[in-house]
């Protein structure tokens, strides 16, 4: 059946949706929505009955990543005693024994017990505290079933399944999009790059490839919905979603032994070949002065016996029990001892950019408004800091005063999807893009404080175009200064944002202090090397315009309408600030001869 195509409703229950694990992610993103029905055999309005759902489960389990190589307790027991060292020693013992010599075999053996004991305590501890962290988190979801909404664990989930998707919420399996509604997802979780996805029910014309980030009707497993909403069917679970081929990936990788298992295990060589030669050796010269056989194999063995060092083992154990210790006060879980060994041996550590090195909280730093540039401080999504003019006049500047800049940041709160709001325990956060955070924050700081939410209501917003990945902008149409009933007798405004490159490229005037001016060529060259002067330092720019609309060109109007005749309002620039201590990490690792290099998609 690899590589067909065949409904599941012809299916025997053992082999019912047979063709999810059949189909890779490339050929469901290119399927109908009527193709994804018949092969799901899901009603797209009604979702799976409970029949269902219970005959998929028995076939699939539930939908979370099993390690085919789980450590049992045996295992981990067994694992102190695998070294070539532990072997010999035991192997000593029993010599020992055997003997006659009991005080020198007891000795040996209470040396394994304590390295086996130490070692094994240790790692259990890690296993418990693993396996406690991952009962921590039973994330729910919102599913159709029997055509009413339910709340399910996201465990619980099959293939078939009609999840529902808000802003907020976590995607709890791969999922073929067949609604949406402005739907972008935070795919940084398996690309590292934070720029919003967006998602939709379409099919794309280009589907080559099996990239985790490839296909807009595809959400991925564990990325985030940052705006909009959208309903998708379950097509992967557990670990034959991307994420968990990822997760299993890392399970089944290859362990690669660490410097002082080598060494050990060299050692364990070579004190075995060293006992052979010596016991040879010593009966050979036994015999050649004509000593009886059995005394001298009997002082052989009591020397080799002597020569292996019982209390290396131990030794080493307790110095790496001890740093999975201080591992543990860093906040830290070191599930084998011998990993605490690799992390003293390493030289090179890379990184993954957005929310490890970064906070993932951008914050517009930079803004330029014709001849005028101004600094932006404060910290992450806290709306307090202060905007001030780099250029001369910055003594007397008073953002509330500056008419260019009160539109600007009117423009990026009101084309604009987002929600910043402050929780108890997490401060304050955005419910939505962080790009849009930003622009958010920026209003706040530019005098709105706590108005954002009556200022975007007084500003009813009639039409919108989100964002487009060909045309590279987010178009909000809006009745300034309009209640409910009322847009009639106020002026509608169109506000844009996107890349600086196409939005500028749609402009023909500039808003100055002054009024309009035309945008002519010289003004054009100064905006573009100021966005290649932003992004040369690694921040990053969007452009936002403004054009006036009559009430009659609101429902007529299209996407194209806003590639001309636009307005300039200046270029945002943001930072994804570092996290902190990261320089102080940095520089700890650069002193210890640790040399770190920074991977991004960014």
């Amino acid at each position: 059946m690899k590589g067909t195509l065949t409904s599941i409703g012809m299916l025997t229950e053992e082999e019912k949706v047979q063709i999810s694990e059949d189909s890779s992610l490339a050929s469901i993103a290119a399927r109908s929505l009527a193709e994804i029905k018949s092969d799901f055999d899901v009603d797209l309005l009604l979702g799976l009955t409970e029949a269902d759902v219970l005959a998929r489960r028995k076939r699939w389990g539930k939908n979370q990543v099993i390690p085919e190589d789980q450590v049992t307790v045996f295992q981990l027991l067994y694992r102190q005693f695998a070294s070539s060292v532990v072997v010999l020693l035991l192997v000593a013992a029993l010599i020992s024994f055997a003997t006659g010599d009991h005080l020198q075999a007891i000795g040996i053996l209470i040396a394994v017990i304590i390295n086996a004991v130490v070692g094994f305590i240790t790692e259990m501890r890690a296993k418990v505290s693993l396996e406690a962290l991952e009962q921590i988190a039973s994330p729910t979801t919102r599913v159709v079933r029997g055509g009413s909404d339910h709340t399910v664990l996201a465990s619980d989930l099959v293939p078939g399944d009609l999840v529902k998707l808000d802003a907020g919420s976590r995607v709890p399996a791969d999922l073929r999009i067949i609604e949406d509604a402005s739907l972008c997802l935070d795919e940084s979780v398996l690309t590292g790059e934070s720029i919003a996805k967006t998602k939709s029910s379409t099919i794309l014309a280009d589907h080559e490839g099996d990239e985790a980030d490839s296909f807009s009707t595809i959400a991925y497993h564990g990325t985030h919905v940052l705006d909009g909403r959208g309903m998708g069917v379950v097509v992967k679970t557990g670990s034959d979603t991307s994420l968990g081929e990822l997760q299993q990936s890392l399970i089944e990788s290859h362990t690669v032994p660490t410097p002082m298992e080598v060494r050990l295990e060299e050692l364990g060589r070579q004190l075995t070949w060293l006992t052979v030669v010596m016991c040879v050796v010593i009966v050979a010269i036994g015999l050649l002065y004509k000593h009886d056989f059995w005394s001298m194999l009997e002082a052989a063995i009591a020397l080799a016996v002597a020569a292996i060092p019982e209390g290396l083992p131990v030794v080493a154990t307790l110095a790496l029990a001890m740093g999975t210790q201080k591992m543990v006060k860093l906040g830290s879980l070191i599930r084998q001892l011998a990993a605490v060994e690799t992390l003293g041996c390493t030289t090179i550590i890379c990184s993954d950019k957005t929310g490890t090195l970064t906070q993932n909280k951008l914050m517009v730093t930079d803004i330029c408004l014709g001849v005028d540039e101004l600094k932006v401080s404060g910290e992450g999504f806290k709306p307090e800091g202060k905007i001030e003019k780099t250029s001369s006049g910055q003594e007397s500047y008073r953002c509330e005063d500056d008419a260019v800049l009160q539109e600007l940041v009117l423009a990026g709160l009101l084309c604009n999807d987002s929600t910043l709001t402050e929780e108890p325990e997490e401060g304050w956060v955005i419910l939505g893009d962080p790009t849009e955070g930003a622009l958010l924050v920026l209003a706040a700081k530019a005098g709105l404080g706590s108005e954002l939410i009556e200022v975007s209501q007084a500003h009813k917003r009639l039409k919108e175009f989100p964002f487009d990945l060909e045309r590279k902008r987010m178009v909000t149409i809006n009745a300034l200064g309009s209640s409910s009933g009322s847009e009639a007798e106020n002026e509608v405004r169109a506000f844009i944002k996107g890349s600086p490159e196409v939005v500028i490229e749609s402009c023909s005037h500039l808003r100055t202090g002054s009024g309009l001016d035309d945008l002519d060529e010289e003004w054009r060259a100064r905006y573009l090397a100021l966005n290649d002067q932003y992004a040369g330092k690694g921040l990053r720019v969007l452009a936002l315009a403004e054009k006036n609309l009559s009430k009659d060109e609101v429902e007529s109007c299209s996407f194209s309408d806003f590639e001309q005749g636009l307005t300039l309002l200046g270029l945002v620039a943001m930072q994804d600030r570092a996290r902190k201590g990261v320089y102080e990490a940095i520089q700890k690792c650069r002193s210890a001869g640790i040399k770190v290099m920074m991977l991004t998609g960014d």
